[in-house]
């Protein structure tokens, strides 16, 4: 009794701990926005666009609804209070029995309420099917607790007889079996596509000639984006195209605005991947340096570019040593000539001011020579 009691805090604590970990990382209040969020990870990894739903290991926790984030927490309390039951209990088997029978009853009608109600906000699972196998076990245990419960309490009927109770429990079982194959096979026969939201959804923007090429417009948008990010941030910021990046942006805001105004499943995707490149702008745009069209015409100019792509295999199969200090030196380069905020007029104004410079230069260089010139022939007069 004494080892039975000082078990209770952990039968308790760790379910609470375990509640206290789900409700922590539980960030949706609504159901809808749970599944909205679930399909559209979903979506994302059927369509290529992003890995989320693997990296993360989502498919462990997508088959459930937000009601079922608490399943297993409610599976441990079940699963600790018949422990509880079985230990406190453990010479007493009509309490014991008749327990463990109250609380199967309890459970049962707790997630069959689902079935009356809205299964969505009720019942675990996602798929329906697999809410309905669900309660045939849970029945199944009311019947065999049920029972069992009898049979402690010595219950004497043609039912509790030892082969009839036997043939009967073997019947049930058999039955819940067969129902669950059943709707299986319905699912197979009946069902022209995969009975699973994500799926459905797809399904639905299918054939709706409207919506899918904006869709289809959409996804290539999201495409593009994630290239031209990835692109932006492989390449050095002296070279990397800021257009590009800000044309996406662009781009990306008028498809967000389109998908939120027809309240598409795509608006998630879409603002993400625009904030991510604003991000990215934000961050990244005081160092850049092609911020003017004259450099960008410069740079896409073939011997420009065939210069570029020989520095850029020499400083590939360079040691990374000197790989390193020839980066500083340029970055130290590009920071002393001020080259992040170039402008077309001011370079002009200081060719020019450069060309007067050289101009006064020569004239004063011309002026001294002659004076050298003028002394020299003093001096011979005067030797003479």
């Amino acid at each position: 009794a004494v080892c039975s009691a000082l078990n209770l805090p952990v039968f308790f604590g760790f379910p609470y701990m375990v509640y206290k970990y789900i409700k922590a990382t539980i960030i949706y209040n609504y159901e809808p926005d749970h599944e909205k969020r679930l399909q559209v990870w979903e979506i994302l990894q059927m369509l290529s666009l992003d890995d989320h739903w693997l990296q993360n290991q989502l498919w462990l926790t997508s088959s459930f609804t937000k009601f079922g984030a608490y399943y297993r927490l409610h599976m441990l309390y079940l699963k600790a209070w018949m422990l509880i039951i079985f230990v406190f209990f453990r010479f007493d088997f009509q309490w014991q029995s008749g327990l463990a029978c109250v609380t199967s009853v309890a459970f049962t009608v707790y997630y069959g309420f689902g079935f009356t109600t809205s299964w969505k906000r009720h019942l675990p699972f996602r798929n329906m099917k697999s809410n309905l196998i669900m309660m045939l076990t849970f029945i199944l245990m009311v019947v065999n607790s049920t029972f069992g419960m009898f049979n402690a309490f010595g219950v004497r009927s043609p039912i509790t007889v030892g082969s009839t109770q036997s043939y009967f429990l073997w019947a049930f079982s058999a039955g819940a079996c067969y129902i669950a194959l059943a709707l299986l096979i319905y699912q197979l026969i009946t069902s022209k596509v995969y009975d699973w939201p994500s799926v459905h959804t797809l399904d639905r923007i299918w054939h709706n000639e409207e919506h899918v090429a904006k869709v289809a417009h959409w996804v290539h948008c999201i495409r593009e984006a994630l290239l031209v990010k990835a692109d932006f941030l492989l390449a050095p910021l002296e070279v990397a195209d800021i257009d590009a990046l800000e044309e996406s942006i662009r781009v990306l805001r008028s498809c967000w605005l389109s998908a939120r105004s027809m309240g598409s499943l795509f608006e998630v995707p879409l603002s993400e991947t625009l904030e991510e490149l604003l991000f990215i702008h934000s961050t990244r745009y005081p160092a850049a340096l092609r911020k003017h069209p004259y450099w960008n015409s410069e740079y896409v100019k073939p011997e420009v570019r065939s210069v570029l792509q020989k520095r850029y295999y020499d400083h590939s199969i360079m040691a990374p040593k000197k790989r390193r200090v020839l980066f500083k030196l340029l970055a130290i380069r590009f920071m002393q000539g001020d080259r992040g905020s170039f402008n077309m007029d001011v370079a002009v104004q200081q060719a020019k001011q450069d060309a007067l410079d050289k101009q006064v230069r020569e004239r004063h260089e011309a002026e001294l020579i002659s004076l050298i010139e003028k002394r020299k022939q003093e001096r011979l007069l005067l030797a003479q």
